[in-house]
């Protein structure tokens, strides 16, 4: 790779556009340190993104889209001269698993972007067997790996990937903020997602079962099968009265509920990141997440909430109870969350990417993850 990153081309392969993702490839075009930037993606928005009130992205008009490149027009980026090729996991899509077997071949510089497996459920031996099969035929070939959590790293060092190779890496949403407050005097918690078993929104309901004795409301903002089951949990538990069901809204009506909120959270069985928790931060509200959440290295490594352990109602009422009895987030709260959120904006994201890249190019000092300092 040319040491003048003038000089380089930095091609992104994915399934999709993603909205958590444009923020940092958009800032990364506006640092000029690229001579090109492409996106290279099957389709835009998947229907099922769509349905659950996300948008599609801008991007930047100095950002070369591709969809659903064909065998020349791939052969022609794989062909770069000092192109680096960042993928959305070793296996991660079907297109791009046959795109990275050719990328190495060619020894192109390689980058992999991944969360970690879910290794829940009977079929845990299974996935274990074949992921660690498919990512040690390719791991040394690899010149560095974007962990989308701790987790993600640790999966990869099992999987035989050398330290130096193993970069710690968030989604990033676009700040959005409306200064939308909240008037009631009541503590309001929020969760944001689907509704389904992996999501946890029980053990979230039998958390607050045990805080009846505290003032508070609970927005939950979701569609899924489970919606039903939960209903009927909230009416066994006599809280039904707190708690409001929304259906999926548009993202940014999303974004404006989070702003009148004083917690979200997010009591997920597994969640390979959960890119809620960056959009709640950003708007200066503070974040409860469980162990099982990617998304839980920023809390971890911050004051900007709490985690709890996966599964555990009990810790997650002593949390709760403990953030009810503090009281509503104030102005300042706010403001200073939003200002420690900068360390995980587009920008921010996008400076990390070059110091990786530079890394790994010139052996140079590892960077540290902007939320770690």
């Amino acid at each position: 790779m040319d040491k003048n990153f003038l000089n380089n081309t930095i091609v992104f392969w994915q399934n999709m556009i993603s909205p958590h993702q444009a923020a940092y490839i958009n800032a990364l075009s506006e640092t000029n340190q690229f001579y090109k930037i492409i996106y290279s993606v099957d389709q835009g928005l998947s229907i099922d993104r769509v349905e659950m009130g996300l948008e599609m992205p801008y991007l930047n008009p100095n950002i070369e889209v591709v969809y659903a490149a064909n065998e020349e027009k791939i052969s022609t980026l794989l062909s770069i001269e000092h192109s680096i090729h960042i993928f959305e996991g070793i296996k991660g899509y079907k297109t791009g698993w046959t795109i990275i077997q050719k990328a190495l071949n060619l020894n192109c510089m390689v980058g992999v972007m991944s969360e970690s497996i879910d290794l829940r459920g009977y079929r845990f031996i299974l996935r274990h067997m074949a992921s660690i099969l498919i990512e040690r035929r390719y791991i040394k070939k690899i010149n560095f790996f974007l962990c989308i959590s701790s987790r993600a790293s640790r999966w990869y060092s099992f999987c035989g990937a050398p330290d130096h190779k193993l970069f710690q890496f968030t989604y990033v949403v676009e700040p959005k903020r409306n200064d939308v407050l909240c008037t009631s005097s009541i503590f309001r918690i929020i969760f944001v997602g689907s509704l389904i078993k992996r999501k946890g929104v029980d053990i979230l309901l039998s958390a607050l079962n045990m805080c009846k004795n505290h003032n508070w409301e609970l927005f939950i903002v979701g569609n899924g099968p489970e919606e039903e089951f939960l209903m009927r949990l909230s009416l066994q538990f006599n809280i039904e009265k707190r708690i409001k069901f929304m259906k999926y809204l548009p993202n940014e009506q999303v974004v404006q509920t989070m702003q009148t909120a004083d917690l979200l959270v997010l009591p997920s069985r597994y969640d390979g990141w959960g890119a809620v928790v960056n959009e709640a931060l950003m708007v200066g509200t503070p974040v409860v997440c469980s162990t099982s959440c990617g998304a839980s290295d920023l809390i971890n490594n911050s004051s900007v909430g709490d985690v709890f352990k996966s599964g555990n109602h009990q810790d997650l009422s002593k949390i709760l109870q403990t953030r009810i009895q503090r009281g509503k987030q104030s102005a300042e709260a706010r403001a200073a969350l939003r200002r420690w959120s900068c360390c995980i904006d587009g920008r921010s994201i996008a400076l990390y990417l070059i110091e990786i890249i530079r890394s790994v190019s010139e052996s140079t000092i590892r960077p540290i993850a902007p939320w770690k300092i």
